[in-house]
């Protein structure tokens, strides 16, 4: 539901921007892009957060920022208060949201991995060309605004998807350890601790990011060819009702 949002951009707030606010389709342009940039990049923030907090409390703390972004963008009239509202809350919203439930859906399985992720896109897909049609109809029944407002209200239902997502149990195996042992193990410990706190503040960052990917030559091309890909969707989408 959330991925299909972004499809139905210029559908659903194409009234809002062009007729009540008068907004030029550069300024269109770059509330769109905005929003991207804040989905994508929301990513490097995500890791941190699932680390910190459990997955589930991070996807059900973006789905409700999705939905009262959308709320409070029904009432916006003026361009800063659309960048505080939908390009923000929104867009970090859809971003958290997403790539925390990829990541719950890998760590479901142990195998055929590929094939969970391509049924959850599968869906991504689904509700991308279910949700026009849905838009259009809504259109033709209330005005742009309450449109949004009965969106942000669907977009709401997400947080029950995302108490769903239980982490797994995993059974834990009972192993002797000799009493000799212990105090090493604590040494050790110790250690890592101590390592941990001699980094300054940019290597933490950096550690809890895994920053270290962008040392593979393979993982940069990769993602700016998948960059390169999203600007291209994006420039459509802002085509077509403009």
């Amino acid at each position: 539901f959330h991925q299909s949002l972004i499809s139905v951009f210029s559908l659903l707030f194409g009234p809002l921007f062009s007729y009540s606010m008068q907004m030029s389709k550069k300024e269109i342009a770059f509330v769109m892009n905005l929003t991207n940039l804040f989905l994508n990049i929301s990513g490097l923030f995500t890791t941190i957060l699932i680390k910190t907090f459990s997955p589930r409390k991070v996807a059900i703390i973006a789905c409700i920022s999705v939905s009262v972004g959308l709320i409070i963008t029904a009432f916006t009239k003026s361009m800063f208060q659309i960048l505080l509202s939908y390009c923000i809350l929104v867009g970090f919203g859809l971003g958290c949201s997403t790539n925390t439930v990829m990541v719950i859906v890998t760590s479901y399985f142990t195998t055929k991995k590929s094939m969970a992720v391509s049924f959850s896109m599968a869906g991504s897909g689904l509700g991308k060309m279910l949700m026009p049609q849905i838009v259009g109809f809504l259109l033709s029944l209330y005005d742009f605004r309450g449109v949004i407002l009965i969106i942000g209200a669907l977009s709401l239902h997400a947080v029950v998807g995302a108490l769903l997502l239980q982490p797994l149990k995993k059974k834990k195996k009972k192993i002797l350890i000799e009493d000799e042992t212990v105090p090493l193990l604590k040494d050790d410990a110790n250690k890592i601790d101590e390592s941990e706190m001699e980094m300054n503040v940019w290597q933490q960052i950096f550690h809890k990011m895994d920053l270290n990917l962008l040392k593979d030559f393979n993982f940069v091309m990769i993602n700016l060819v998948l960059a390169c890909d999203n600007a291209i969707t994006v420039d459509f989408t802002l085509i077509l009702p403009f």
